[in-house]
């Protein structure tokens, strides 16, 4: 028997005990709703009523009065305690605040108090006499700004999908794709609202997913979800489905091509580093002669259809025939430069590398020069496609 019989959907936890032989399941219950659900840590009284911790994205899992009765972010914590024959849980409570909250360990004392512990990226987790009371970090990860980068404002506060790590924006200015740690979310309306579009599971974590407006089809958006599969948006983010994989595991991004329409291209850590696919993500080939057997973590087109690619610690390559050849274009460049993700950056045909310095190429890669920005320690950069002279840079301390 059980408190909970059947798998709710998604992956639940479970709690199950064997008699002191293991010849006899004495209970086992499911714990969990219609998403994921994780367990992570189990204890035991001296009565017998089990404790158990762990982490959901599920909704409905809270007992009635229990100290957070409902999920507010994308993964919150949970701790449960079930009766000694497995029949009940005795109280199932939520603890999160309004992004991600993972449990990583659980203790039990005496008089049945249980001390949690984890990590959280929320700026909201409900802190009760607290030492640090509020998150030691910038909380939010997107900005925009409505007077030529004068000044920023946060533009993430109602997306409870946490932190974004890539954006996509209709050249129309009717919507916002981002992608984030919970999935991809979509706004219509200069951020007010946020609708999640899709829940796959994105590792958000650098290089590891990204997304690609085609600037041909402007509806047609890619996501590269780590490490091999490529998701497809034909209606500007609104619905997206499976398009197929990329032969280069381990991707670092996905680029469309700027003059082609359903042609794209994806890049990453293993051989062949650099994939074309000209049925809109479907299938892939490899586009990589002429590279070196080294990782392409950045990849940026120019709006003649030209392809740059930061190998790295080889530097920069160009292509000019979809990917089908590649030379080295590194004159004016340090040795061994060794590009990052969004070291690159292009706006019509200029094209700006940034290896501590940041150097610009006005022809085509046949030279760069440092520019005199006085800005030094600079590792990625972003580059206003409708100006080349308003660029951002950033820098890691």
């Amino acid at each position: 028997g059980g408190a909970q019989t059947t798998n709710n959907g998604g992956g639940d936890a479970f709690v199950a005990k064997l008699n002191p032989n293991a010849t006899a399941l004495l209970y086992f219950t499911f714990l969990g709703g219609t998403a994921n659900d994780t367990g992570r840590a189990i204890a035991v009284d001296a009565a017998g009523d089990a404790y158990i911790a762990g982490y959901t994205s599920s909704t409905g899992l809270a007992t009635a009065g229990a100290a957070q009765t409902s999920l507010t972010g994308l993964t919150n914590a949970f701790a449960a305690k079930l009766n000694p024959s497995g029949s009940a849980f005795t109280y199932v409570t939520y603890l999160g605040g309004n992004r991600n909250n993972y449990l990583q360990g659980m203790a039990l004392d005496g008089s049945g108090n249980v001390y949690l512990t984890g990590y959280t990226d929320s700026t909201n987790f409900p802190a009760v006499a607290a030492i640090q009371p509020t998150l030691p970090i910038n909380g939010v990860s997107l900005f925009n700004s409505t007077n030529s980068a004068a000044s920023f404002a946060g533009f993430d506060s109602n997306i409870p999908g946490g932190a974004v790590s890539q954006i996509s924006l209709n050249p129309a200015g009717t919507s916002t794709v981002v992608l984030t740690e919970g999935g991809i979310y979509r706004t219509v309306n200069g951020g007010a609202s946020w609708t999640l579009q899709f829940s796959g599971n994105f590792n958000n974590n650098g290089n590891s997913s990204s997304l690609t407006r085609s600037s041909v089809t402007p509806g047609t958006i890619y996501a590269a979800q780590c490490c091999s599969s490529i998701y497809k948006s034909t209606d500007d983010g609104v619905t997206w489905n499976f398009a197929g994989s990329t032969n280069n595991g381990g991707q670092g991004g996905i680029l469309a091509d700027p003059l082609t329409a359903a042609t794209v291209y994806a890049f990453g850590s293993s051989s062949p580093y650099v994939s074309v696919s000209t049925n809109g993500g479907t299938t892939f080939t490899a586009a990589a002669t002429g590279l070196p057997a080294a990782s392409v973590y950045t990849m940026v087109a120019t709006t003649d259809g030209s392809l740059y690619a930061g190998s790295y610690g080889n530097g920069i390559y160009k292509s000019t025939n979809q990917g089908g050849s590649w030379v080295a274009v590194n004159t004016g460049l340090p040795a061994m430069a060794s590009a990052q993700s969004h070291s690159l950056a292009a706006s019509g045909t200029t094209v700006y590398f940034a290896d501590g310095t940041i150097y610009e190429t006005t022809n085509g890669g046949a030279s760069w020069a440092a520019t005199s920005s006085g800005f030094a320690g600079a590792n990625s950069i972003a580059v206003s496609p409708q100006n080349a002279s308003i660029l951002y840079a950033l820098t890691y301390s």
